[in-house]
């Protein structure tokens, strides 16, 4: 779990930004129904986050790839602890609405 918020830091203020971005939008609208629409847009910024690591960032995977984790590992378990993240402020948010 170290080794993932390791590779998770270095890219988790952009998406945590995203997603902070995400829930002020779901308060402005007022709407629970908004969530599907920053659900996507959180998807697509992750996805394009992902696209710039795998493009301009690939050196680091080196370090990665010596511990024993693949890029795809790295990936799927950065996505799975951001949505975690985006889950859990989206509640919130919708707790306060």
């Amino acid at each position: 779990m170290r080794i993932l918020l390791t590779f998770y830091k270095n890219f988790s203020v952009v998406s945590i930004t995203v997603s902070l971005i995400c829930c002020v939008l779901v308060l402005a609208s007022g709407s629970p129904y908004f969530t599907v629409m920053a659900f996507w847009m959180k998807f697509f910024s992750n996805a394009g986050l992902l696209g710039y690591v795998h493009l301009f960032r690939d050196d680091q995977f080196a370090f990665f790839a010596n511990l024993g984790y693949s890029q795809k590992q790295l990936y799927l378990q950065f996505l799975a602890i951001d949505f975690l993240i985006w889950i859990v402020l989206n509640g919130i948010t919708l707790m306060l609405r």
